[in-house]
């Protein structure tokens, strides 16, 4: 299992059922890419992006909750507006001035842990090769239940043009192309079109805090296949699955 590529028919026998949807473990290598230069473009970029700061507004909301029980359901309501940036901090002000000493200090420990930008492209195949068009990224709302913070549109900054206008980066997504074409293949689909959501995010992690990509839960924003994920770069961590 140490060696790749591995489908999911080497992973079925490993453990020992049968995996039916198709999953593809590889390396940068193994997709026909120079792994080698790609690390190296890509590594410091994601020190330029954003905090994302949908983590902060929603772990801060739910610690007023816990702090102010009787005023759940006020902070319930609140938290959509205050989520999504339509409201400020003001909003919940009131609850925040309550806080004690002790409390205050955990709250404002809440701090975002995650950097991240995306971007969103079409590849076409013509007779030249497959064709690149990067198109706009619109806001993120995911098909769960209306309570769900999930449900939430949330909108992220557009990934900077060196980013993902490049060589590396294009031969990459055409990469994945190929591979959707592959499988698909296989029950008689030809996909000549797809459309490439990427997003770029870097993790941060602490002794106090361990890094979470995805707190919010399991995606459920109706992709075909996902690329689960490519991992660019590691900074003094230890464990981590």
């Amino acid at each position: 299992m140490n060696k790749l590529p591995i489908t999911e028919v080497q992973i079925s026998k490993a453990i020992g059922r049968k995996i039916k949807s198709p999953i593809l473990a590889n390396s940068l290598d193994g997709l026909g890419l120079d792994q080698k230069e790609f690390i190296k473009h890509f590594s410091p970029l994601f020190e330029e992006l954003s905090w994302d700061p949908y983590d902060q507004r929603r772990l801060q909301v739910a610690y007023l909750i816990k702090a102010f029980p009787k005023d759940k359901s006020v902070l319930e309501e609140r938290l959509p507006a205050y989520y999504t940036g339509k409201k400020d901090v003001r909003s919940i002000r009131k609850w925040i001035n309550l806080l004690s000493n002790k409390q205050r200090k955990k709250y404002d420990a809440i701090q975002p842990w995650r950097r991240r930008s995306v971007s969103r492209f079409i590849l076409s195949e013509t007779k030249k090769g497959i064709r690149v068009n990067r198109v706009e990224v619109p806001q993120f709302v995911q098909a769960v239940e209306s309570m769900d913070v999930r449900s939430l549109p949330r909108v992220f900054d557009e990934s900077p043009t060196h980013h993902v206008e490049n060589d590396l980066f294009y031969d990459f997504m055409k990469a994945i192309f190929r591979q959707v074409q592959k499988v698909r293949g296989k029950v008689g689909k030809k996909v000549k079109k797809i459309s490439i959501t990427a997003h770029f995010m870097s993790v941060k992690a602490t002794s106090a805090k361990p890094g979470d990509n995805s707190p919010e839960g399991a995606h459920e924003d109706g992709a075909d296949y996902i690329v689960s994920a490519l991992v660019v770069n590691r900074k003094n961590l230890k464990g981590g699955q």
